[in-house]
């Protein structure tokens, strides 16, 4: 009797086991359907990223209304973003205080499969001066924006990839 018990326990935990091994197996399938889909999306070099978190200066996490983005398309890059940092100098754009720009992207540098993620570096010109945009994107499409203005603190947002609209 004793050993038939064992026979049951063991049976259910190799049935477990195999149970939870499909299971990692579909969710690392799907990952990498998602990561070759985002990946062409972003060669295709027209995307948005939806940001919703920030943070602010003093390094809490603060969540955002939609409607801030980074879109970039071809050469040009448009951005709708909020600041919390600190400003060097008095911002001579007095309409809100944010991020915003529509301008074309330069010294561009684009790498990909680093760490498994994908990489766009590049600098506008605003009225303020330049400013240095750093965008991270892993597989899942979760991304990472450092934006680097010469006359204010480093800013660092995350959102989402999407498809960009057509203008």
């Amino acid at each position: 009797m004793k050993n038939r018990k064992s026979i049951v326990v063991l049976l259910m935990v190799l049935v477990g086991l195999v149970n939870m091994s499909c299971s990692t197996t579909k969710k690392a399938v799907s990952n990498e359907v998602t990561g070759s889909k985002n990946s062409s999306l972003l060669k295709s070099g027209s995307f948005t990223i939806d940001v919703d978190k920030t943070f602010g200066v003093k390094g809490e996490l603060v969540n955002l209304a939609p409607g801030h983005f980074l879109q970039i398309s071809g050469d040009s890059a448009f951005c709708v973003l909020p600041f919390y940092g600190m400003a060097y100098t008095a911002p001579s754009n007095m309409r809100g205080g944010g991020i915003e720009f529509q301008s074309k992207m330069m010294n561009i540098r684009r790498r990909e499969n680093v760490k498994n993620r994908y990489e766009l570096t590049f600098d506008v010109i605003l009225p303020e001066g330049s400013c240095r945009v750093n965008l991270l994107v892993w597989p899942d499409g979760v991304a990472d924006i450092n934006i680097a203005p010469i006359s204010r603190s480093i800013s660092r947002y995350m959102g989402q990839l999407r498809l960009a609209e057509k203008p």
